[in-house]
């Protein structure tokens, strides 16, 4: 199983490069005003995305590892190329549709390998092809959301529609699959959301939602395995130290951080200190992240690196509000209720990140390169 997903990372890797490659050479073939547009119209994106690198970069100098702190980097460098790649990729609505029903068939599909493999933490907790039942989770609340949507705005095939139905049904069976506190998180922050800025589909998203707390409330209490309710219920976790140690390391570091991922190699340094702490192998015998992205970051770069990244990842919820907007004043619905279900997607993600260490998630950087394209290419018309 460990091979398996190791192989996956490499091929992802590969495809990574494959992508970027053919995104450099249409480039060549044809006009490269969408990338002068780009970097004209989203000056400040641009510069906090520059500014997040070289500031990562930086780090290295006081870094434990210096390695460490510039792989990182360039692993920020690696996720902020969406942005421009998205942006002269994806020229009209039909292609943003495109893009995320890829999105929801791969995370659907992660899920069904897990099935396959019988790929669980505990014997019960389904891990799915990323490796990680909180990043499972997360995806497949993101899936679920823009599955309802697109089966929403479906209007030309029935079978997609429907199809698109199921695989919200099916990503919502595997959010609870996974147990997850993070994936609970972000579907509470996904209910909350989705009425509050569902306009007018507001009744019919608050009857999906009580319908959904009742269907995920009920597996939970009378279907889910002894070993899941004990992991969700359980006041116990070794979150709770990493999240004291964390705070810790943000404490003795608040402006300019230990140095891009170095948290987990200088945790020890903070382990024996005042403040009760339950589990301390996950910091010394196999050293563990934050399991938080916003401490991840703070204790990693300081508050400077925090409103840096919080700049970029931030930012295009603007766009994609003004999209909404806009879609709205034209009566395009099917395109305005996928451009809310994008928001409500990113703001469970967020969410989400209360409890996971993905920073560097490709479908972080993805999604939010799609805000800023609807937002163009609405404001365009």
């Amino acid at each position: 199983g460990v091979l398996a997903l190791g192989n996956a990372a490499t091929a992802a890797k590969g495809l990574g490069a494959v992508l970027v490659l053919a995104w450099v050479a249409d480039l060549a073939r044809r006009s490269e005003g969408d990338l002068r547009s780009f970097l004209r119209d989203h000056r400040g994106l641009v510069a906090a995305g520059v500014a997040l690198v070289a500031w990562n970069l930086l780090s290295a100098v006081w870094a434990q590892s210096s390695s460490a702190a510039i792989l990182g980097s360039s692993r920020y460098l690696q996720d902020l190329v969406l942005f421009p790649i998205v942006y002269t990729g994806v020229r009209r609505f039909g292609h943003v549709r495109a893009v995320l029903a890829a999105f929801v068939a791969g995370a659907v599909l992660a899920m069904f390998y897990g099935i396959a493999t019988g790929s669980t933490v505990d014997g019960s907790r389904l891990v799915g092809a990323i490796g990680d039942p909180n990043e499972t989770a997360t995806v497949l609340v993101m899936a679920s959301v823009l599955a309802l949507a697109l089966g929403i705005g479906e209007t030309r095939s029935r079978l997609r529609r429907w199809a698109a139905f199921a695989a919200s049904i099916v990503a919502l069976y595997g959010i609870v699959s996974t147990a997850s506190r993070g994936g609970v998180v972000a579907l509470a922050a996904t209910a909350a959301t989705a009425i509050v800025i569902s306009g007018r589909w507001r009744r019919q998203i608050i009857v999906a939602t009580v319908v959904a707390g009742i269907v995920v409330g009920g597996w939970f209490l009378l279907l889910a395995p002894a070993s899941s309710r004990s992991h969700l219920t359980s006041e116990q976790s070794p979150r709770t130290t990493i999240w004291t140690v964390a705070g810790r390391t943000i404490a003795a570091n608040p402006v300019v951080g230990v140095g891009n991922d170095n948290f987990s190699i200088v945790a020890p340094s903070y382990l024996v200190r005042p403040g009760a702490t339950t589990r301390a192998d996950d910091v010394i015998i196999k050293p563990d992240v934050a399991h938080d992205i916003y401490l991840e970051v703070w204790a990693d770069t300081g508050l400077i690196g925090l409103v840096l990244f919080l700049c970029v990842v931030l930012a295009p919820l603007r766009s994609a509000w003004t999209a909404v907007r806009l879609l709205e004043k034209a009566g395009r619905r099917s395109d305005e209720i996928l451009v809310r279900a994008l928001i409500v997607a990113i703001v469970s993600l967020l969410a989400a990140g209360f409890f996971i260490s993905d920073e560097y998630s490709k479908q972080l950087f993805l999604l939010r390169s799609e805000e800023r394209r609807v937002g163009k290419e609405c404001r365009s018309r």
